[in-house]
């Protein structure tokens, strides 16, 4: 094998590892979007729970403990 031939192959070898690594890349960066879209997603059924729950015993609790607390600041 020449030096041309060497070099040709040295040059091949290390395009091909970077064009891996970006695909790794790529693969890494898509499953990342859909974990942060499933999160969104899931954050946003949160909030939008909480704001119809109105009855919800924890939320009437907080109120209640909110309210005490500001009894006891004004005193």
């Amino acid at each position: 094998m020449g030096h041309g031939a060497i070099v040709l192959f040295s040059t091949l070898t290390a395009l091909l590892h970077r064009e891996k690594k970006l695909l790794e890349q790529r693969l890494e960066i898509a499953q990342l979007q859909k974990k942060i879209a499933q999160l969104e997603d899931k954050n946003q059924r949160m909030r939008k729970a909480m704001r119809h729950c109105t009855t919800c015993d924890y939320r009437l609790e907080a109120k209640v403990i909110r309210r005490q607390q500001a009894e006891v600041l004004q005193r």
